[in-house]
């Protein structure tokens, strides 16, 4: 019986690990640089990619591990540091699979940037918007290209 209940111990905190451990979320930013997030139900980041050269500035390998806020705390440190933001103010194009709702997505983001003096327009993109997944940087460029266009319409013309 011992032998018994030392094997469903031992598979019990294997199946622990493994369930915390795997990605329930990945997020899409796309400030330029663009990057993709992969967290765990804990809200580890798993894995983290680049997706376009300008991201090999920002992103290092020792953020993998880390808490998914603390991550985005290390990016807007590293966008200040390479020169990424201007006059204090980004616009960031999200977008969310899995588990994380777009409301945390977005106050996550806006908390951590905020709390490093940059001012922040965050843009949650629906799947609906999404023609192929995974997200592409390029449909991300033009999607913010249109948001600045509007905006500058809306500024011109005292809307």
């Amino acid at each position: 019986i011992s032998i018994i209940g030392c094997l469903i111990l031992v598979i019990g905190i294997i199946g622990f690990i493994f369930w915390n451990n795997r990605t329930v979320s990945t997020i899409y930013l796309d400030i330029n640089p663009s990057i993709e997030i992969k967290i765990s139900n804990s809200e580890d980041v798993v894995s983290i990619t680049t997706l376009n050269d300008d991201a090999n500035d920002v992103i290092s390998n020792d953020l993998v591990g880390k808490k998914f806020e603390e991550t985005l705390n290390s990016i807007a440190k590293k966008l200040i540091e390479k020169d990424y933001v201007h006059a204090g103010e980004i616009s960031i194009i999200a977008y969310s699979t899995g588990s994380l709702n777009k409301e945390d997505l977005k106050w996550k983001i806006t908390n951590n940037f905020e709390n490093e003096g940059i001012k922040t327009d965050v843009f949650i993109v629906d799947k609906k918007d999404i023609k192929t997944s995974p997200i592409k940087p390029e449909f991300l460029k033009k999607k913010l290209t249109k948001i600045k266009k509007t905006y500058e319409f809306i500024e011109e013309n005292d809307i």
